[in-house]
Order: structure tokens, then C-alpha cells, then sequence
């Protein structure tokens, strides 16, 4: 008997297979739910009134920006925040039949000894529509028992923990401390597609502040990406007077400048950059890319590409 053959085992099957139809697991699954406020009548007034009082501050501050851009529909975008530790319920606070769309949705660390995380979701409500949250604030706020299959949105509101109208900050998608301060910067401007239109107002927009627009966008089906360049106070009449915006962030350098170079300026930077590399083993993890094709003469790539 040869010794690779020694340990060998052999596992029998005596019986033929046979088909078992799934059935799912028995046991009930069950998702922790948000801690009650202790008044859910005063948790719901409060609610009613923050966000009526945002709708009549969102008209102000359209008023006191003095500018108007063609086709742009009025209205306000409203920012949740939830409770420490406690998620939002995101879906609920959207009705694209009624022109409402959560837009983005941020988070934060609390500055306590175990920090917990805290949720944002901005959603932009259309002018005319705020009656859409009023309504839910008001049946939330029902004192009498609740009746068999009413819906008191509990689900929705429990995890809210306050409500304010949103300002440019509050459609920051980005790191915290990537916001910029007073400095002129550009921004990735992320615009909701709707009816065609929404570059054509951003640059109508950018006209009447002076802004510069990159001449480049990326179009996905939802979303249109460009960059503006200004400063927060120039850029954060958007809010008060566009309906397309979505987020923003802080513009990422790309290697247009590496590929805009002389190829003489290129060697250099390579040439530098490879003085600081150092070359992967022969045992390092290997990755397979499946592509069209790759240069291995190429300086930077060679060390890492074996001949055969």
C-alpha cells in the first residue's frame, strides 16, 4: 500500500438523494424597538410645531436671499435627527407620489464616555405639502386608547428626537471635518433628476451668484453630478431657492493634473514615486483583474507582474 493512500477516507452514500421542500426557520425574529418618549402627545405637539415653524422660516429665508430661478418648485428641506443610538426609519419619511424625497442621510458621534451614533436624514418637502407630516404629528399625538388597526406612525416617530430646517450643512454627505470654512473650494453638487431641467437652473443659479460650474457632469439615473465652486455662504442659498439639490460634498482631486502633465514631467513624478515603493515578494497575495490588457513594461507596474 503506498503511504499517500494510507490515510485516505471514503465517505458511502447507501441511499439515493432525495428532495427536501425549504421551509423557513420557526423562530420569530424580533428587531429591538425604540425607546417611548414619555409623552407622546407633547413628543408629537413639539414635532407639529417645529416643523410649522420651519416652513414659515424657509419662506423668510427664500424672501431675504432676493434672487428667483425659473422652473426651481418651492419648498423646504425639513432635517430629522434621532435619538442617541437609535436608528431613523428612512423609508418612512418619503412620498414621491406627493413630491417628497429623503435626500440624504448623515451621522454623528455623541460626546459621551460610550459614544452613540447619532442619525440625520434631510428630506425636501415640496410648498403645500407640509399638511403631509402635520397630519402624521397630529394622529401620533391621539391621547385616546389606540383602536384596532388605526395607525398612530409610532414606528416612524419614536426614534425622532428633533426636527429643523435644513441648511447647506444639512445636505453634507461627507466627512465632519472635511466642511469647509470660509474658503472658497469646489463642491460636488449631487442634483435630483426630475423633469430635465435641473442643470439648466443650477446654472442659472451659479449666474446670479457669480459661481463658477465645471464644464463636466456625471448623469446616473437619479442623480447629476458636477462641481460648483464657492464658499458655503455663496452656495447656501440652494437650499432656500433650488428643489434639486440632493447632497453635497467636498470635491476629491482626481489625476487630471498627473495626466495633463509633459511626459517628461510624468518620469519625474514616477521615478520619485518608485524610489519610495517597495516591491511585493514572491509569496505576496496575488490579485486576478480580468481586463482587456495591461502594460508590464510600464515602470510602476513591472515589479509586480510576473514575466510568464
Amino acid at each position: 500500500e503506498m503511504p499517500a493512500v494510507r490515510n485516505r477516507k471514503h465517505i458511502i452514500v447507501t441511499k439515493r438523494p432525495s428532495i427536501e421542500i425549504y421551509s423557513p426557520h420557526r423562530r420569530r425574529i424580533e428587531t429591538k424597538k425604540p425607546p417611548a418618549p414619555e409623552s407622546r402627545v407633547v413628543h408629537g405637539t413639539v414635532l407639529k410645531r417645529a416643523l410649522e415653524s420651519a416652513a414659515v422660516d424657509a419662506q423668510q429665508r427664500r424672501a431675504e436671499a432676493g434672487i428667483r430661478v425659473h422652473g426651481a418648485v418651492p419648498g423646504l428641506y425639513v432635517l430629522f435627527e434621532s435619538q442617541p443610538g437609535v436608528p431613523l426609519q428612512l423609508s418612512s419619511f418619503e412620498d414621491k407620489r406627493q413630491g417628497i424625497e429623503l435626500v440624504a442621510v448623515s451621522h454623528s458621534q455623541t460626546d459621551e464616555v460610550e459614544p452613540r451614533r447619532i442619525e440625520r436624514a434631510t428630506v425636501f418637502v415640496p410648498e403645500g405639502k407640509v399638511k403631509h407630516f402635520v397630519t402624521r404629528f397630529e394622529r401620533y399625538a391621539v391621547e385616546t386608547p389606540k383602536a384596532k388597526g388605526e395607525r398612530r406612525y409610532e414606528d416612524m416617530l419614536d426614534p425622532v428626537a428633533s426636527l429643523r430646517l435644513a441648511t447647506l450643512r444639512g445636505l453634507w454627505t461627507d466627512a465632519d471635518d472635511a466642511y469647509p470654512g470660509d474658503e472658497v473650494i469646489w463642491w460636488e453638487v449631487w442634483l435630483r433628476r426630475q423633469d430635465g431641467r435641473e442643470f439648466a437652473r443650477l446654472m442659472e443659479f451659479a449666474a446670479l451668484k457669480q459661481l463658477d460650474v465645471a464644464a463636466r457632469r456625471l448623469q446616473f439615473d437619479d442623480r447629476i453630478v458636477t462641481l460648483v465652486r464657492a464658499t458655503p455662504e455663496q452656495l447656501a442659498a440652494s437650499v432656500d431657492v433650488l428643489n434639486d439639490l440632493a447632497e453635497v460634498r467636498r470635491a476629491k482631486e482626481t489625476a487630471t493634473v498627473f495626466v495633463d502633465m509633459a511626459p517628461d514631467e510624468q518620469g519625474e513624478w514616477t521615478r520619485e514615486l518608485i524610489a519610495r515603493t517597495m516591491s511585493p515578494s514572491r509569496d505576496a497575495p496575488a490579485v486576478c483583474l480580468l481586463d482587456t490588457g495591461v502594460t508590464r513594461g510600464h515602470p510602476l507596474l513591472e515589479a509586480a507582474l510576473a514575466a510568464e
